[in-house]
C-alpha cells in the first residue's frame, strides 16, 4: 500500500482503520481454526469421558483483545465448551505465566539441565541486533564486571526502550527507571494501555527482518510452529497424521 500511495516511510496509509481491523480479522480466523482443529482432534481421541464439559483457558496479552475473545467465544459454543478468560487487567504481563510454567516443569524434571552452556538464548529482538545481545549475555555470565563496563562505554546519550507485557508491571518500571538514572539513560515506557498485546511489535520485528532479507522463505512448508514454552508432551506431529478436515464455524 505503501507503493500505491507512493507514501515516504511510516507515513500512515490512508484508511489504516480498516487496514487493522482486516488484519485483526486475519489473525483471529487463524487463531480459531487452529483451536478447532485441536477441539476436533481431542473428539477423535476421545479425550473427554461422557458429561464431562471441557474448558478452554485463554490467557496471555492476547487474552486482552476484546474480538479474539468474542470469536473463541463463538468457537466454544459451536463445540459445547466452557471458556474461561481472565479480565484484561490481568492478561497485560507474561512474567508469572512464564514462572508458573517454569515451575510446572520443574516439579515433573520436563526440560530441565544444569548445563548452562547447552541453552541457547534468543531475544525478542531483530536479527541485526540478536548476535550482538546473545554474546554480551555470554559475556556477563562469564564476568559479572562486564555489565558495569559495557553500560559505562556505549553513547552518554543512550536510550533505554521498555515495551510488551512487562512494561505494564509499575513495580519493574520502577527499578528499571533507577537503574537508568544510575547510568544516564534515557527511558521510554508507552503507557500501560498500549502495552497489551504483543501482535504489532511482533509485526513490526516481521517487517524489520523483511527489510534486510534476514530468515525469510517462501518455502512455507518448512516453517516448523513450536508453541511458547509448552508443556509435557507436543502432540503437534500426531494432529498432522490425522490430517483432520474441518468444517469451519461461521465466525
Amino acid at each position: 500500500m505503501e507503493r500505491e500511495y507512493d507514501l515516504p516511510p511510516d507515513a500512515f496509509i490512508p484508511r489504516i482503520e480498516d487496514f487493522c481491523a482486516s488484519f485483526l480479522h486475519g489473525v483471529t480466523k487463524h487463531l480459531c481454526a487452529r483451536v478447532q482443529r485441536a477441539m476436533e482432534y481431542l473428539r477423535d481421541q476421545e479425550v473427554w469421558a461422557d458429561g464431562i464439559r471441557p474448558t478452554l483457558v485463554v490467557s496471555g496479552g492476547v487474552a486482552c483483545n476484546e474480538y479474539i475473545r468474542s470469536k473463541l467465544g463463538i468457537v466454544c459454543d459451536a463445540y459445547e465448551y466452557d471458556i474461561k478468560i481472565p479480565p484484561p487487567k490481568l492478561c497485560t504481563d507474561n512474567g508469572i505465566m512464564i514462572a508458573w510454567n517454569g515451575v510446572e516443569r520443574w516439579r515433573v524434571g520436563a526440560g530441565m539441565t544444569t548445563d548452562y552452556d547447552s541453552v541457547t538464548f534468543v531475544g525478542k529482538v531483530c536479527s541485526t541486533m540478536r548476535s550482538v545481545c546473545v554474546e554480551q549475555l555470554r559475556r556477563v555470565s562469564e564476568d559479572p564486571f562486564f555489565l558495569t563496563f559495557f553500560f559505562s562505554s556505549v553513547s552518554p546519550n543512550a536510550r533505554q526502550v521498555v515495551s510488551g507485557g512487562v512494561a505494564c508491571n509499575e513495580y519493574i518500571r520502577s527499578k528499571l527507571g533507577i537503574v537508568c538514572d544510575a547510568y544516564e539513560y534515557d527511558i521510554k515506557i508507552p503507557p500501560p494501555k498500549l502495552c497489551t498485546d504483543n501482535g504489532i511489535m511482533i509485526a513490526w520485528n516481521g517487517v524489520e527482518r523483511w527489510r534486510v532479507g534476514a530468515g525469510m522463505t517462501t518455502d512455507y512448508d518448512s516453517v516448523t510452529f513450536v508453541g511458547k514454552s509448552p508443556i509435557g508432551t507436543s502432540e503437534a506431529d500426531e494432529v498432522e497424521k490425522k490430517q483432520i478436515k474441518c468444517s469451519w464455524v461461521k465466525l
